[in-house]
């Protein structure tokens, strides 16, 4: 068995080699004895830090494959029992700020609203455990409650964005096979667009010619529409928040492996599927992320400027602007918080950079979450904002995650609103989501270029795109360290299967020779000699260019660089003589709206910084790119985009 830290080389002995089948069972015995530190913090760090697990292990030297260490050990226990805990410990402490309301809900507070909740919605609906609840709502204070509350009810929540069509809100309530939906009066969509009226969403799917044959039931978060006043099963959220009967009751035989959360995928190369995830994958996710994080419920870390923030208690206080319809808001926001006795900000309802930025300063946040089009949204505030970082100092950590994040943007992240300690997730909806993560005490180039390490009680390689055989899918061995495949990610997080698509599930959830479970991603990466993970890209989105196979996002990391680029996206063109061109399509940043960079100029800068035939054929300017609801940019609509422009000749 090889050990291996993150910050030193890793010994090689003949006799430390070992067959894949040998590794994996030996792997189920692996204790925190036979793992090493991957840093060593200062002596003035560790006067303030704890131990952050960080551990890790290649049981095949040379051999793209690592394992997670085994500390902290799993929580064996269901959702809403573990927040109970929780509440127990923490019960004076905020849980929840919604900056919208101007209202702030104690840990005591939402335990017992969610145990009410949970028994009203077992009383009026009858529904039983497994029975699916779909969530239709903004980031509000309900929305963090209803997690808690459904879970203990025993029902799986599907959350669904707030965005969807009728069209899409039909499909999404009859694939997952929805009994009860709970919903806002008006749902917000963001400072871009007006919010709306779900009357309409309503009348199409549940009060109708033609409702959704499993709704039985709706919940309205606000004042009932006058149209739909009369109709009994149409109900005010207050009805679940009344004191329950003396006779409710909560279900007493959950399990931690029952489905508690079903997440619609983001889709960026096909149609979404529903993830099933457990308590065990949806709990513990969220609580080794906060671990990593190093959150806390009180006198939390300061910032690398010596300021405590979080309030009188120095709490661990989250702005959180990723939507709770997605993993990010839900896993990496609400149940890192959650399992730490950390505080959850909703800032606005959608995605707000002003809100953003005044709830940081209003309510002492200690933490602030984005994806990267977020982050660049708040650095292009504060550069016109008068009072810049001004109360901001307290800032300490943060997540950049839901899509690739360039270091170029990491950079800028760090130096323009001073999150010393921001760090990188890499994750699937499919594995709950965080499989690699990097740490405050990973070194500045390690936090900006890589994925960090694979997480506590996971395995993780890299196995050639494709690489499985037989009748029942069973996945290749890991490829040489350095070398590019496809990422493979096993162990508690895996999602028990895609919901009503058996064949779906069997396409990339495959088996290794000791019958172990892996989940294909989709994504390519590489896992160095340290044990670090980098992505270079989607499968999918590798351009092969005269049979040079080029990454795009090493072109967008360079293009970023240029300093009147605010956002860069490349893909694969159509081209007669290679096959495919480079295409890049380029955000200019605001300030240069009226000078923006020339095709000649962005040429003579990737010049400098990409190989020759690196070098983009097209430039596209756009004001916008097409997104998938956790903002992940979708290549897929971005290449078609490129083949109309290039036939109206609207390119340059």
């Amino acid at each position: 068995m090889l050990l291996v830290s993150a910050s030193r080389s890793a010994l090689r002995s003949p006799a430390q080699c070992a067959t894949l089948p040998q590794v994996l069972r030996a792997s189920l015995t692996c204790t925190r004895s036979a793992l090493l530190r991957t840093t060593t913090p200062s002596a003035a760090t560790r006067r303030h830090r704890s131990s952050v697990p960080d551990s890790f292990y290649n049981p095949l030297p040379g051999k793209s494959y690592v394992i997670g260490s085994a500390e902290p050990p799993l929580i064996e226990k269901c959702y809403g029992d573990h927040f109970r805990d929780i509440a127990k410990e923490n019960g004076d402490l905020p849980a929840i700020i919604s900056q919208v309301e101007d209202r702030s809900f104690t840990y005591a507070e939402i335990d017992n609203i969610a145990d009410n909740v949970a028994k009203n919605l077992i009383d009026q609906t009858g529904i039983m455990p497994g029975d699916r609840v779909a969530i239709m709502a903004g980031n509000c204070w309900e929305y963090g409650m209803l997690v808690v509350a459904l879970a203990r009810s025993g029902a799986v929540a599907v959350p669904i964005n707030p965005s969807y069509t009728a069209t899409q809100l039909r499909s999404a309530l009859e694939n997952c096979e929805a009994n009860v939906l709970i919903t806002q009066g008006y749902l917000s969509r963001g400072s871009r667009l007006a919010a709306r009226e779900s009357t309409g969403l309503l009348e199409d799917c549940f009060t109708g010619t033609n409702p959704v044959s499993s709704l039985k039931s709706v919940y309205l978060l606000g004042k009932l529409p006058e149209s739909l006043s009369s109709n009994e099963r149409l109900k005010p959220f207050s009805e679940l928040l009344k004191e329950p009967s003396p006779s409710a009751t909560l279900p007493d035989s959950l399990d931690p492996d029952d489905v508690v959360n079903m997440q619609f995928t983001s889709g960026t190369t096909s149609a979404p599927k529903i993830a099933s995830l457990s308590h065990r994958a949806f709990l513990n996710n969220g609580f080794l992320i906060g671990t990593r994080m190093e959150l806390r419920a009180r006198d939390c870390l300061p910032s690398h400027k010596g300021i405590q923030g979080g309030g009188p208690q120095h709490q661990d206080r989250i702005c959180l602007a990723p939507p709770m319809f997605h993993c990010f808001g839900l896993v990496l926001g609400l149940t890192a918080a959650f399992t730490h006795g950390a505080c959850i900000v909703y800032p606005s309802e959608s995605f707000d950079p002003v809100a953003c930025i005044n709830a940081v300063r209003k309510y002492d946040c200690t933490a602030m979450y984005g994806v990267p089009a977020m982050f660049i949204a708040y650095i292009e505030h504060l550069e016109t904002d008068p009072l810049g970082l001004k109360n901001m100092e307290q800032l300490r950590t943060g997540i950049a995650a839901g899509s690739s994040v360039p270091s170029e943007i990491m950079n800028r992240i760090i130096d323009k609103i001073g999150i010393n300690e921001l760090v990188i997730c890499y994750g699937m909806t499919e594995t709950a989501p965080v499989s690699f993560m990097t740490t405050p005490h990973h070194s500045f180039k390690k936090r900006t270029e890589t994925c960090g390490t694979i997480m506590p009680h996971t395995h993780g390689m890299i196995v050639r795109p494709g690489s499985t055989t037989g009748v029942k899918s069973v996945i290749n061995d890991p490829l040489p360290v350095n070398t590019p495949g496809e990422v493979a990610i096993s162990g508690y997080l895996l999602q028990k299967h895609y919901h009503n698509d058996p064949a779906k599930t069997d396409e990339v959830m495959v088996y290794d020779r000791n019958d172990r479970r892996w989940m294909l991603t989709g994504d390519e990466g590489i896992i160095d000699e340290e044990g670090f993970l980098r992505i270079t890209g989607r499968i999918k989105d590798l351009i092969i260019r005269g049979g040079e196979n080029i990454h795009p996002l090493e072109i967008e990391n360079a293009l970023l660089a240029h300093d009147k680029v605010s956002d860069a996206s490349v893909v694969a063109v159509p081209d007669e003589k290679y096959g495919e061109a480079v295409g890049a399509f380029i955000i200019v940043h605001p300030k240069d709206k009226d000078s923006p960079p020339t095709i000649e100029d962005l040429q003579e800068f990737c010049k400098v910084h990409l190989s020759h035939f690196m070098i983009p054929k097209y430039f596209f300017f756009t004001d916008d790119f097409p997104r998938t609801v956790s903002g992940k940019i979708r290549k897929v609509d971005l290449r078609r985009i490129a083949v109309e422009r290039l036939e109206k000749g609207d390119v340059n």
